[in-house]
C-alpha cells in the first residue's frame, strides 16, 4: 500500500510576528520522506507540500481540505506535518495561519486530530512543530493530563502544552532539524529502518540540552518504518545469523583459515568471516581471544582479527541474541 503525507511550512504572518525557518524545515521534510536513503533512493512517500511563499498561498480553507483528501485515503501511512505558529487560550489550541484575524484563532488542533481518527490509513502519523503544540489530543473538559487518540495513530509535538517551540537564527526549528537527522539514519535500526517511536526517541535525548521537551502519544502495537536508510548489513547476510549460530547461545570458533590475511583459499569460510566482521561492527556478536595470547602481547585483544589469529571464537551478544531469535521465528 502507498504512503501519503501532507507537509505545511508557513514563514508569513501578518498578525503574527514573521517566522523565517518553517517553509525550510517543510521543504527538508518533504524531501527526506519523497524518497528512501538506501542505496537506490527508492520512492517512498507522496507528498503534497504547502507553503507561505509566493508560489502557494497557505489558508486555513485548503489545508483542512488537503488534510481531509490525505486521511480519506486507504493507504499504509498518512503522516501530517505543520511548521508555523501555535496558539492556546481559553478556547483550545490552534494551528495558526496566514489568513488569521483578529476574531479567528486558526485551525484548531482537535479538527485535525479529529480527521485523523476517522482516518483510513492503517497507521496515522502526526508531527507538530509550533508552540504549545503538547495540547495535541488533549480534551480539556476531561482533564488536562488526558489525552485521547486511536489505535494506530501516533502524535509527535515539539514541545509541552504551555512551552514555546524554539527557531534558531537561520537554521530553522530545533525539533526538526534533530527530526530530520533522526530520518537521515541518526535513528535507524540495525537494518536501516527509522520508525516514529524510533525518531522521537533520538530528538528526545538530543533536546536535553535546550529548555522544550518533545511530546509522544502514541497507541501502535507495531511501528511501521517511515523511512529506509542504508545498512552495513544484507538482509540476506543479516538471515544468515541462524545458519553460523544453530543456537543462540552456540560459540563460532575461529581459526586462521577464516582470515584471508592468513592465506588460503577458504572461499566459504571466507564469506562466513566477512559476515562475523559486519556483526561485530553492529556489535551482534563479540569475539573473544585465548587469555594466554592476551598476557603474551598487549596489543591483541578481542577482536575478530586476533580471534582467528589465536584459534578464538565469537559468541552473540544479548542484542545479536535478541535477533536470532526474530530471525529464527521468521519475523524480519
Amino acid at each position: 500500500m502507498s504512503k501519503g503525507a501532507l507537509i505545511v511550512g508557513i514563514d508569513d504572518y501578518t498578525i503574527q510576528n514573521p517566522l523565517s525557518g518553517c517553509i525550510s524545515d517543510a521543504k527538508k521534510i518533504d524531501k527526506l520522506l519523497k524518497r528512501n536513503g538506501d542505496k537506490d533512493k527508492t520512492l517512498n512517500f507522496s507528498t503534497t507540500l504547502l507553503t507561505s511563499d509566493k508560489k502557494s498561498k497557505v489558508s486555513s480553507r485548503n489545508i483542512l481540505k488537503e488534510a481531509k483528501e490525505l486521511f480519506s485515503r486507504e493507504c499504509e501511512i498518512a503522516l501530517f506535518y505543520f511548521s508555523g505558529h501555535g496558539y492556546s487560550d481559553e478556547m483550545g489550541s490552534f494551528l495558526i495561519t496566514p489568513d488569521l484575524e483578529n476574531h479567528y484563532s486558526g485551525i484548531e488542533m482537535q479538527q485535525i486530530i479529529n480527521l485523523a481518527k476517522n482516518s483510513k490509513a492503517r497507521e496515522v502519523m502526526i508531527i507538530l512543530d509550533c508552540c504549545y503544540s503538547g495540547y495535541a489530543a488533549i480534551i480539556p473538559m476531561l482533564g488536562e493530563n488526558l489525552t485521547i487518540i486511536k489505535e494506530g495513530m501516533s502524535i509527535i509535538t515539539a514541545s509541552r502544552k504551555n512551552e514555546f517551540a524554539i527557531e534558531e537564527e537561520g537554521k530553522g526549528g530545533v525539533f526538526t532539524s534533530l527530526f530530520c537527522e533522526a530520518l537521515e539514519g541518526g535513528a535507524a535500526d540495525i537494518l536501516g529502518d527509522v520508525t516514529i517511536a524510533g525518531a522521537y526517541n533520538y530528538v528526545d535525548k538530543l533536546l536535553g540540552f535546550f529548555a522544550q521537551r518533545p511530546q509522544f502519544k502514541s497507541s501502535v502495537s507495531t511501528y511501521k518504518t517511515i523511512r529506509k536508510c542504508k545498512s552495513d548489513l544484507e538482509l540476506s547476510e543479516f538471515h544468515e545469523i541462524v545458519n553460523l549460530f544453530d543456537d543462540k547461545d552456540e560459540k563460532f570458533k575461529l581459526d586462521k583459515s577464516y582470515e584471508p590475511h592468513f592465506g588460503g583459499n577458504e572461499v566459504e569460510k571466507h564469506r562466513k568471516y566477512r559476515i562475523l566482521q559486519k556483526y561485530a561492527k553492529l556489535r551482534i556478536i563479540a569475539p573473544r581471544v585465548p587469555e594466554e595470547a592476551k598476557k603474551q602481547n598487549d596489543l591483541v585483544d578481542d577482536f575478530t582479527y586476533h580471534a582467528a589469529e589465536f584459534g578464538g571464537y565469537c559468541e552473540l551478544t544479548p542484542t545479536g541474541k535478541f535477533y536470532w531469535q526474530l530471525v529464527k521465528k521468521g519475523l524480519i
